[in-house]
């Protein structure tokens, strides 16, 4: 984008009558000032910064002659040349607030409706609870109390029959991963009873999950061109397990190290999570040092870059906010769940629009799992689902089967 404006960080003296033209301007959208300048390249032409600001919100008294002495900004530049700067920078803001308008119609046209549309398809298919179980299971007395209070909320969303419905909700977030806004808690699920209530609706059924397994660090994986982690990381279905391998460790203690290291946090409290010695940490650390260096430079980098332009940006060109107090493992960590936020929406396309045509149906989303609610009769063209969202994403998944929920996860 090209604008016109004039240098006021250079000035001296009268500033120049012809416009300063042929500037890149990076804009990024602000709540108090549309079009507000985030940079402007090249290095040394200035930014618009407190003048910018100032000059947008007195617009209406440079139109009528009145100049308010208390505005610094003013100083920068003569007064005759004030009301034309302004009349400028009204034009401009109408503008950019048109193109903004354009930009958010045609982001919600290509990608924020598609991905709603699926997610209520997924949630009008509902999600079977075997209520005699449910029931029997609220009469043990050894239930944990998070336990009680989930299948007794369950218990609640019944009605006539034995499905529930879950309130998904793909935007909202920072870095645009699905959520749940009301009905089922199906992001929350409590391992073990509460996921053996969670049953298939048809005779002999299955419930079916399609699991992306760290669909976050794969993403990060995916983004680098480090050919060596790549490699290291291919065709591999549990990437806890195959990191566990590197480091010599169990896959929880491998999940745990792995997040510390990538996205921030102190040995002390990995520490306590893992009840290991601090020269057991930090060796695995240190293994980790090597096998992710690409990835400890890339996150350098971007968050360098993050803090000038105020965004992360993901392969494909979506951005997510980067805040102050964002450091960089948080920078790196918005980036990966952006993009595999993207990655797990084309999945899910791909799955509900497989199943159209099938008995079986799609019944709720985990992060990176999508479970599905199966006949015995299509158990095998599920695995034909799997790798149409393979070929979709580019990314391995991993299928899993069971009589109940907790069988085809736990």
């Amino acid at each position: 984008m090209h604008a016109i404006y004039w240098d006021t960080r250079e000035y001296k003296g009268e500033l120049p009558d012809e416009p300063v033209c042929d500037v890149k301007v990076l804009y990024g959208w602000d709540s108090d000032l549309v079009g507000l300048v985030r940079k402007v390249q090249p290095a040394g032409m200035g930014e618009f910064l407190d003048l910018d600001r100032r000059c947008s919100a007195h617009v209406t008294s440079a139109q009528e002659g009145r100049v308010d002495k208390k505005i610094p900004t003013k100083l920068l530049i003569p007064e005759d040349l004030f009301f034309r700067y302004a009349r400028s920078r009204q034009a401009m803001a109408a503008t950019l607030y048109d193109m903004k308008g354009q930009v958010e119609k045609d982001r919600f046209a290509k990608v924020t409706y598609p991905i709603l549309r699926n997610v209520r398809a997924v949630e009008k298919n509902g999600i079977h609870i075997d209520v005699p179980f449910l029931r029997e299971t609220l009469k043990r007395q050894d239930l944990a109390v998070h336990e009680r209070q989930f299948l007794q909320g369950t218990s609640g969303l019944l009605r006539d029959g034995d499905l529930v419905f879950s309130r998904i909700t793909p935007v909202g977030t920072r870095t645009g991963r699905f959520g749940v806004e009301g009905g089922f808690g199906c992001m929350a699920i409590p391992h073990g009873v509460c996921r053996e209530a969670i049953t298939s609706r048809f005779l002999g059924g299955l419930i079916v999950t399609l699991d992306f397994n760290a669909i976050d660090y794969r993403c990060l994986v995916s983004s680098l061109g480090d050919d060596a982690l790549r490699d290291f990381y291919r065709d591999c279905r549990d990437f806890h397990t195959k990191t566990a391998s590197y480091i010599h460790s169990d896959r929880d203690t491998a999940k745990k190290v792995t997040y510390t290291h990538l996205y921030g946090g102190s040995k002390k409290t990995l520490q306590k999570q893992t009840l290991l010695p601090e020269a057991e940490i930090d060796r695995m650390l240190s293994l980790l040092d090597g096998l992710f260096a690409s990835i400890a430079a890339r996150r350098a980098q971007m968050a360098t870059e993050a803090r000038r332009s105020g965004f992360v940006f993901t392969p494909s060109g979506e951005r997510v906010e980067v805040l102050n107090d964002d450091h960089d493992g948080k920078v790196v960590g918005l980036y990966a769940q952006r993009y595999s936020s993207e990655v797990f929406a084309k999945a899910l396309a791909a799955a509900v629009e497989l199943t159209r045509e099938m008995t079986s149906k799609v019944i709720f989303t985990v992060h990176d799992e999508i479970v599905f609610d199966v006949p015995k009769e299509e158990r095998h063209r599920i695995g034909g689902v799997a790798q149409i969202v393979e070929n979709a994403t580019g990314f391995v998944v991993k299928l899993k089967e069971g009589g109940n929920y907790a069988a085809a996860t736990d």
